[in-house]
């Protein structure tokens, strides 16, 4: 089942002019090995004096072409497989807007999204300045084992039409469409995935009053077991909303059946849900965070449980 499987592909972009061992990688989570930390760190930030150039062919003010080796190293086939990657730019380039942008595999052009993470001296939304960063998501087939050479350019259309949607007009949820799916997220209480169905037919439904059938718990050494799904009106904030991939992210508490919060101020689960365009899977990426000082639970500081770094 590729809902159960591992997703490990290697994206390495040619780079040049990197004096330190920075590099840019691929997964948007994850970021790869980011740009002048020796490998590891994301693909945002780095150096401004020096910073992780792509190789390729590079003319200022004029086109770009930058390729990008994707490995597919687990033995599976992978048709139209989700990517997402982060690219340096060079400031000569002078690319100041997404517009121009493509993904090419040879001669066809790939339907492809493309967000601004940052720009040279300047903040990602002053359109006067050179980008640095760019996100690009996109899907490729893969077979097993196969190493692909892609091509982003500054020749392109810009990206894909839009192939995902998101319905918030109901106070109490979210309906997200992905083209072959359909999930309902819960925004009145913190379970997260009520409903989901595709091809005309609902694949897992929580039905339940409480939905104790879903939603991360928290056991304390006492037994006491606490839910997000006890907690009313979790947080949900759509944080992109691109043609490629949708995220959503879904804040919340942990309660107990009886209604006492696990430690209040302090503890809460933050999810990232991460949907494809045409796909029936999605990703989630799960945060515990503890926010009180000190990482005592209690806002003082406590020496058995504080984090030393």
């Amino acid at each position: 089942d590729r809902m159960l499987r591992q997703l490990t592909l290697a994206i390495v972009v040619a780079l040049a002019g990197c004096p330190q061992g920075g590099g840019a990688g691929g997964d948007s989570e994850n970021g790869g090995s980011g740009p002048n930390t020796g490998g590891g760190g994301g693909f945002i930030g780095g150096s401004t004096s020096n910073p992780p150039v792509p190789g390729g062919i590079f003319t200022p003010n004029g086109p770009i072409q930058v390729p990008i080796a994707i490995t597919e190293p687990s033995g599976f086939a992978r048709p139209a497989e989700a990517i997402t990657f982060g690219l340096p730019l060079p400031e000569s380039a002078n690319i100041l807007g997404t517009g121009s942008m493509g993904l090419f595999d040879g001669a066809a052009e790939l339907p492809a999204q493309f967000q601004i993470l940052s720009r040279w001296n300047g903040l990602p939304t002053d359109s006067s300045r050179p980008i640095r960063w760019v996100l690009i998501d996109s899907q490729v087939d893969l077979a097993a084992g196969e190493t692909r050479t892609l091509t982003f350019t500054n020749s392109g259309s810009g990206g894909a039409a839009s192939g995902l949607s998101i319905d918030l007009s109901d106070p109490a949820a979210a309906v997200v469409q992905t083209g072959a799916m359909e999930v309902r997220l819960n925004r009145a209480r913190g379970n997260v995935f009520d409903r989901v169905a595709a091809g005309g037919q609902i694949l897992c439904e929580d039905t339940t009053a409480s939905r104790t059938r879903s939603g991360l718990q928290l056991v304390d050494g006492n037994g006491t077991v606490y839910r997000a799904a006890n907690t009313a009106s979790p947080e949900v904030v759509v944080e992109e909303a691109g043609p490629m991939r949708l995220t959503v992210r879904v804040t919340s508490e942990l309660t107990s059946s009886g209604g006492t919060v696990f430690k209040p101020g302090a503890v809460r689960v933050m999810q990232r849900i991460h949907f494809y365009a045409n796909k029936t899977f999605v990703r989630v990426h799960t945060q515990l965070e503890n926010n009180a000082p000190y990482g005592g639970f209690d806002g003082s500081y406590d020496a058995a449980n504080a984090l030393h770094g």
